[in-house]
Parts: C-alpha cells; structure tokens; sequence
C-alpha cells in the first residue's frame, strides 16, 4: 500500500488511506478527511453555543456549562452520520438544547428517563413534528442530570434518528418540542 508523498500542510478535506490494523483486520484501500479522521471518537465541548458540522460525525459533545448550551445539528441528509451528546455539568438555569437546522428537520425515536420511585421508566417518543430536545434547567422534569446521554444518527433526508437514557425527577415531563 503507497501512500503519497505529502508536501506542504494537511487541509481538513484532504483524503488520507485508512488501513485496519485491529485483529485479522487486512482492508486497505479505504480513505477518510483528515477533518474525519480527527473527529472520530472525539471530544467536543458544548460551551453556550455550538453549530455541528458534518466532520463532526462520531464525536462526543459534552454538555458543560453551568448556564445550558444551545447545540445545533447539521441539515439531516441521509449522510448515516452520528452525533452524541453527554451531560458532564448539570445546568442552573436554562439547560441545554439539542436542535435540528433547518427547523423543518424532525427527530424521530424514543427516550427513556427514569425518575428512581421504582416504578417503570418514563418512554417519551418524538412527535411528528420534534425538532428540538430540552434537557435540565431548574429541575430534572426533561432530565438533565450528570451521565445522561442522547444519541442521533442522520437516517434519512429531513430526519434524525434519536435514542438516549436520562435521570428525571418532579413531574417528568417529555424532553421533545417543536419550535
């Protein structure tokens, strides 16, 4: 397997050769950006804002201002790209929000959040029309707590796959809205 000679600095959307070195792993020739390559399985920090792109697929984003954040989603394209969201602060005040953009993009799967009274968990699915997931703020009632997490995948145009599991308390009340 060749691998060009590089000259000059790497730009996020040069594509680079990926070769499988796990167990019995043999596959060459699959190539990935530089941009995907350094995302893979990273970390990002929420802060109060952040815009997701599609190099980001297969991060981490942590959920980490004590003031909420307001997470922003790529256009859902089909693209099979995931995105995971895990709470490492929980909020005082406004909590966090994961958003699709455009608006007209919905989320569609269940969550489940579960409020310790020993009895079942809360399952709250998405509405025809979910494309924003709330969590925290003043109280556990959408969940918010440290360790909850949400993940999305991009499954087809227009829509976003989401599961998760969180920690409720009060009145539970459904994480999903439309705005």
């Amino acid at each position: 397997f060749d691998t060009p000679a590089l000259s000059g600095s790497l730009k996020a959307t040069d594509t680079i050769p990926i070769i499988n070195t796990a167990p019995g792993g043999t596959q060459r020739g699959a190539t990935a950006t530089v941009a995907q390559v350094l995302s893979a399985g990273g970390y990002l920090a929420g802060g109060s804002t952040r815009t997701l792109a599609a190099a980001d697929s297969g991060s981490t984003t942590k959920l980490d201002t004590l003031t909420g954040s307001v997470v922003t989603l790529p256009a859902a394209t089909g693209s099979g790209g995931k995105y995971r969201f895990w709470i490492k602060l929980a909020t005082t005040s406004v909590g966090y929000s994961i958003a699709t953009a455009p608006t007209t993009d919905i989320f569609a799967g269940v969550i489940y959040g579960e409020d310790g009274d020993g009895e079942p968990a809360n399952s709250w699915p998405t509405a025809a029309d979910s494309n924003k997931i709330t969590l925290g703020g003043t109280s556990l009632a959408t969940g918010g707590a440290i360790g909850d997490w949400i993940e999305v995948e991009d499954v087809t145009s227009g829509v976003w796959a989401v599961k998760g599991s969180l920690t409720q308390g009060g009145t539970e009340a459904t994480p999903f809205s439309h705005v």
